[in-house]
């Protein structure tokens, strides 16, 4: 047990984010079995659970709860099993640069 002050700060702080660490851990795990399961069961909805597993993984890799490289290996071994044509991209409006007024 913590003795000091800032020592049984520290301990309360590492408990908090050890539970949000082990939530982001999980819900990227679970959407991760929901989109490989319903990639083998040929679902309706493969389309839309790849993509919540991959923003479940790019979050947790953003919040380094898991490596970049790691999260990547992740994504590449779930994009190569579903089959092409699945997942339609959505067209992305470009952003346009602000213009500043000069006098």
């Amino acid at each position: 047990m913590p003795i000091t002050k800032s020592a049984k700060k520290a301990l309360r702080n590492s408990v908090k984010k050890t539970e949000i660490n082990a939530y982001f851990k999980v819900s990227m795990k679970n959407a991760t079995k929901a989109a490989t399961k319903a990639v083998k069961a040929e679902a309706e909805n493969v389309g839309e659970l790849i993509v919540h597993a991959q923003k479940r993984i790019d979050k947790a890799a953003k919040k380094n709860i898991i490596s970049k490289k790691s999260a990547s290996r992740k994504v590449a071994a779930l994009m190569s099993a579903v089959p092409t044509g699945t997942i339609k991209a959505k067209a992305k409006t470009p952003k346009v640069a602000k213009t500043t007024k000069t006098k």
